[in-house]
């Protein structure tokens, strides 16, 4: 074990209502010195040094952090947001290392659980009310880019990319003309 990260989120409770005293630590990912480690419960991202050393990485609002990516020095986080889930509270947020808040850079899917994606490409997967993943229904057309989020909608991946679903195909990630 290099932390107990229940035992950090009891002696350090957040400030909004939660029920669960150590959180409910839903993914991680390799970061810096050690690893960033999703609270969905607490609404943090807590970073993990190897030496065991265990902080607050953000505090976010209640959007429910889950999934987590990494592309380059930006860390990618998908945020089911507060229950019901609904599908417009769906998002993905990105930060740097320096950042003190995620910038929304996709939104728009129901019950967003895993960032992930071939080669850190930062892509999110949601939930329908099925339970079944999305992205597992069909292959995807063409590979998935940084920020993409499939949806039963349309949303925007960062300034130029568009990302569009149905319930027959699984996503598509497309560069706009000129971008």
């Amino acid at each position: 074990m290099v932390a107990d990260i229940g035992a950090f989120a009891t002696a350090n409770p957040p400030a909004s209502d939660f029920l669960v005293p150590t959180g409910v630590q839903f993914a991680f990912e390799p970061y810096r010195d050690g690893f960033l480690v999703s609270d969905g419960h607490h609404n943090r991202l807590h970073q993990v040094r190897h030496d065991g050393a265990v902080s607050v990485r953000l505090a976010l609002p209640n959007v429910v952090p889950t999934g987590l990516a990494l592309k380059g020095s930006t860390v990618f986080v998908a945020e089911s947001g507060p229950l019901p889930h609904l599908p417009q509270d769906g998002k993905v947020g990105a930060f740097g290392p320096r950042a003190s808040s995620a910038t929304t850079v996709a939104a728009g899917g129901p019950l967003m659980v895993e960032s992930s994606g071939p080669a850190g490409t930062g892509c999110t997967r949601s939930r329908r009310a099925t339970g079944r993943s999305a992205a597992r229904r069909a292959p995807p057309r063409r590979p998935a880019r940084a920020g993409c989020t499939p949806s039963a909608t349309t949303a925007r991946c960062g300034s130029s990319r568009t990302v569009s679903t149905s319930r027959r195909r699984s996503r598509s990630c497309t560069a706009r003309p000129g971008s």
